[in-house]
């Protein structure tokens, strides 16, 4: 386990939201979601150095409320710095004063989501860290006992299977750090939720597309971000037709140049193109219709990632060059080839 050591936690800036979201849209859903307890757009960045004590609300336990799910919730982009990334702290099992530690990437470089039970345990899950991009993560206390779900944007990613009895108690903790104010993250975290409640899947997904959709950039994308098609073929379209999206709504937009559409199985490499790159399977750039169609059939069975990049000139930017607007990385999943089958031979 990491030898942790105790630091002065100091107040960091806030800051403006993220450019690819909705923040105040989300906070709406956010409100109007069952059990909310926090919804906070504050926004705050993070140097590496500090974190700063947080309250994240009674949830389960704390005020004699009945120990029945509860959930948190952050919206960050952070950088791949420090050997440990914390998104914060908060109490666990309140009566014994267990904390919980949410992390974007567990102890030792692991690239791995976790949660810390400090003076415990380092428990590593199974899904990829995102760094250097805007990721929505929820954590979910099951009301079954104390299972822990993982939602990463908007999807389910897995359930916590080496610890049963979890609690997320909530109270004071720290944002930005693990309880003793280290492990502290490079970039910003833009929004927090926590709910007395264990939510569903189809909430988490709202909270997520209530954030990633704003109108003033491509949006709403078709197949939906995270979509499984269970059933495809040669003629669906996903496999031979298109990808969609619908044009941004945006009064300070003087000219829509268009846009640049990048596909890939490499979620990095999505997420880092330029109309430079090379090597992507498929890439459009400068188009001004509202669709992509590969011009081959994509894999069966694969997770594809794209992004739509919006050229335009504003009215509020001065210069004579278009300015790109890099978009959300969205991905769907192919379905698998579906076996031919053929005419039995009849036998006489």
């Amino acid at each position: 386990m990491k030898k942790i050591m105790l630091v002065a936690m100091f107040v960091v800036a806030c800051v403006t939201n993220s450019a690819l979201a909705d923040v105040a849209n989300w906070q709406s859903q956010a409100v109007a979601t069952a059990g909310n307890v926090v919804a906070d757009t504050t926004g705050w960045t993070f140097d590496g150095t500090a974190g700063i004590s947080y309250d994240y609300g009674a949830l389960d336990a704390i005020g004699g409320k009945p120990v029945d799910g509860s959930t948190i919730e952050f919206i960050v982009n952070v950088s791949d710095a420090g050997a440990s990334i914390a998104l914060g702290s908060m109490l666990g099992w309140s009566p014994g004063g267990e904390i919980n530690v949410f992390k974007l990437e567990q102890w030792a470089d692991t690239g791995k989501f976790g949660i810390t039970v400090p003076g415990y345990w380092d428990f590593s899950l199974a899904t990829d860290s995102v760094f250097n991009q805007d990721v929505h993560v929820v954590f979910v206390r099951n009301n079954d006992g104390g299972t822990i779900d993982l939602y990463v944007n908007g999807v389910f990613a897995e359930t916590h299977a080496d610890k049963t009895n979890w609690r997320l108690d909530g109270g004071v903790g720290t944002l930005g750090s693990n309880n003793t104010g280290v492990d502290v993250p490079t970039g910003t975290i833009y929004a927090v939720g926590t709910y007395d409640a264990a939510l569903t899947a189809e909430q988490i997904a709202a909270l997520y597309t209530a954030y990633t959709t704003n109108p003033k950039l491509p949006n709403t994308p078709d197949p939906e971000n995270g979509e499984d098609i269970v059933a495809v073929d040669l003629t669906d379209r996903i496999v031979s037709g298109a990808v969609s999206w619908v044009a941004p709504i945006d009064p300070d937009i003087t000219t829509l140049v268009g846009y640049t559409v990048y596909i890939d199985p490499n979620e990095t490499d999505v997420a880092n193109a330029t109309e430079a790159a090379t090597g992507l399977e498929y890439k459009s750039v400068d188009q001004t219709e509202i669709s992509f169609a590969p011009t081959a059939d994509l894999s069966y069975s694969t997770t594809y990632y794209w992004r739509v990049d919006l050229k335009a000139d504003y009215a509020s930017v001065p210069g004579t060059d278009p300015n790109i607007v890099k978009g959300q990385v969205w991905s769907f999943t192919t379905a698998p080839e579906t076996p031919t089958v053929t005419d039995p031979i009849s036998v006489t």
